[in-house]
């Protein structure tokens, strides 16, 4: 379990930094477009496009590194009410099921990966396919975290914070 932690880890701390980037790109593409726009009024092409690429991946991205953390909001009531165990038997399950989501988003999103290929972006003329890459890119982080906090839920070696709850 520890060498899975650390390559979980290992993921995660790729992605921060795919993610740092991302959004770094996004915020500079928009301060850009912003200032041409005003100071020269005209503005690049290619400026609005790019920032709104950088976000689809940031958010793609962003997503599966909150799964880890269990940041994405979650309803707990009924759950909360079994024995501890139990709570953590759910928990393990619902994870597995989550899982099996991502799994089936990483196909769908390989599938639209090729069959978008030979299009391209009007501002950057680059494949769009490079855009959609980051549905399977995300899916295969969040099955990485998703196996990770269902082996700690099953096993019930670490209690994790449960943020996000409602």
């Amino acid at each position: 379990m520890h060498k899975f932690k650390n390559f979980v880890d290992t993921v995660d701390r790729v992605a921060t930094w795919l993610t740092y980037i991302t959004v770094t790109i996004m915020v500079g593409m928009v301060a850009m477009q912003v200032i041409t726009r005003y100071l020269f009024h005209n503005s690049f092409s290619f400026t609005e496009e790019l920032a709104r690429y950088m976000f689809i991946w940031s958010v793609a991205l962003g997503s599966a590194l909150a799964l880890k953390e269990r940041k994405h909001v979650a309803v707990t009531v009924v759950v909360s009410m079994f024995p501890s165990k139990i709570e953590r038997r759910i928990r393990s399950l619902a994870d597995a099921l989550a899982v099996i989501f991502f799994v089936l988003l990483f196909i769908f999103g390989i599938v639209m990966v090729f069959n978008t290929r030979m299009q391209t972006t009007p501002g950057l003329g680059i494949s769009i396919a490079f855009v959609y890459l980051a549905i399977p890119f995300s899916a295969v982080i969040l099955i990485i975290n998703g196996i990770y906090n269902a082996l700690i839920d099953f096993a019930g070696l670490e209690e994790k914070s449960s943020g996000g709850e409602a």
